[in-house]
């Protein structure tokens, strides 16, 4: 009997086996075929192209720039379109063989191998309004696969990047050069503790009707900041929250935040995509290994919502009104002048005066009359009236004074 049972048990343990499903062996990375040094070389080039970004945006961003609306009714800067063409022209020269998709140009050679990804300004409305949160973002897809992602923060000087197999690394003016390692944090934190980070409300409800479910995100995770640009995918790749969620974007405003935050050790998830005219819209859910497989759980459980139909285009500016041309005004008529007082007589003008020729020098005056002066110079008393002399008397005949002798 004993021996039967062992018999039967071991029966039972080999049933058992059998019916066990077998695990599927792990789906080979096919970025493991490209080779190391061509993916440094790839990510030296993404990390020039950033350069090249930062020097633009901070120009355009001291200076003045022309802000445009598109027909979805997002503004569109001068500074995105140059910013664009500079990649593009430099990626074009150092891989010719390469496609490129962007979100102000059509794409080139979208069947490609590989394909690189460029947001020129992310978070166009901060840059507008000079809010420094804005930034650029770089990828490059091998088949679909992220190898390389940069993310430049140009007014904050921050800077994070990876390559696949290369681990992620941030280069910070306050913080230096590190390289990212996001780490776990104790599963037993409450819900509430959470720092979460996500896109505005306007995201949720822009291009679909999912209002609902960013209401059962604030309930489930009350801890929420806001952010509406990649500056929130540099947060979640260096630790300084514990997980984001991005709401209905295209992929080049996720372009490099897979790659980033896989390099650095974090979680990368895709809650869902749909179609909107032509483009694919992702809803992703990133940061640190532990929080992140949680996060999609509330969104999950709502059915998402209905797609919206896009926004009618702006109406065509009216042009201006040609101006007027201008009349000459009417030539005033002099004022009337009323006189409270009798006006000053203009005294009449000198005549010029001319001296007269030089008089002979007039005969030096005696000593006691002095000459008259007048306007021709100084004139020569009349000679006085010789005086009658008086007859003189005539002598009487002197004595004589002597005797004779």
């Amino acid at each position: 009997m004993q021996k039967r049972a062992t018999n039967s048990s071991s029966r039972k343990v080999s049933a058992t086996r059998a019916a066990a499903p077998v695990p599927a062996k792990p789906v080979a990375d096919i970025r493991a075929a490209i080779p190391h040094w061509d993916v440094e070389r790839y990510r030296d080039h993404a990390l020039k192209l950033a350069d090249e970004a930062r020097q633009i945006l901070r120009a355009q961003q001291r200076g003045a720039f022309e802000v445009k609306t598109k027909d979805d009714g997002s503004p569109v800067t001068s500074a995105d379109l140059a910013v664009e063409a500079r990649l593009r022209a430099l990626t074009l020269a150092a891989f010719p063989d390469h496609g490129q998709l962007g979100e102000e140009f059509p794409p080139h050679k979208p069947e490609a191998e590989f394909r690189w990804v460029f947001d020129p300004v992310d978070g166009t409305e901060d840059f507008v309004n000079r809010v420094p949160t804005f930034g650029s973002i770089i990828g490059l897809f091998y088949r679909g696969e992220p190898v390389v992602g940069v993310i430049e923060i140009p007014m904050l000087e921050e800077r994070i990047h990876a390559g696949y197999g290369l681990g992620a690394f941030r280069d910070s003016l306050t913080l230096g050069n590190a390289r990212l390692r996001l780490t776990d944090f104790d599963t037993k934190t409450p819900a509430m503790a959470v720092r979460v980070m996500s896109s505005a409300p306007a995201n949720y409800v822009r291009r679909r009707e999912d209002g609902a479910r960013f209401d059962a995100l604030v309930r489930e995770y009350p801890n929420l900041r806001i952010y509406r640009s990649c500056y929130m995918h540099l947060c979640a790749a260096t630790g300084q929250t514990d997980a984001t969620v991005d709401y209905g974007n295209p992929l080049w405003d996720i372009a490099a935040a897979r790659i980033v935050v896989e390099e650095a050790g974090g979680a990368f998830h895709v809650i869902d995509s749909y179609d909107l005219d032509g483009t694919r819209m992702y809803t992703t859910v990133f940061g640190r290994p532990g929080p992140a497989p949680k996060l999609p759980k509330p969104l999950g459980a709502l059915k998402p919502g209905k797609v919206l139909p896009p926004p009618p285009p702006p109406k065509p500016k009216r042009a201006p009104k040609p101006e007027p041309k201008p009349v000459a005004a009417p030539t005033p008529a002099p004022e009337r002048q009323i006189l409270l007082f009798k006006p000053a007589i203009r005294p009449r003008p000198v005549p010029t005066f001319i001296p007269p020729p030089a008089a002979k020098p007039a005969a030096k005056a005696k000593r006691g009359r002095r000459p008259i002066l007048t306007l021709a110079g100084p004139k020569p008393r009349p000679a006085a009236k010789p005086a009658k002399r008086a007859k003189a008397k005539p002598k009487a005949k002197a004595k004589a004074k002597t005797k004779r002798t």
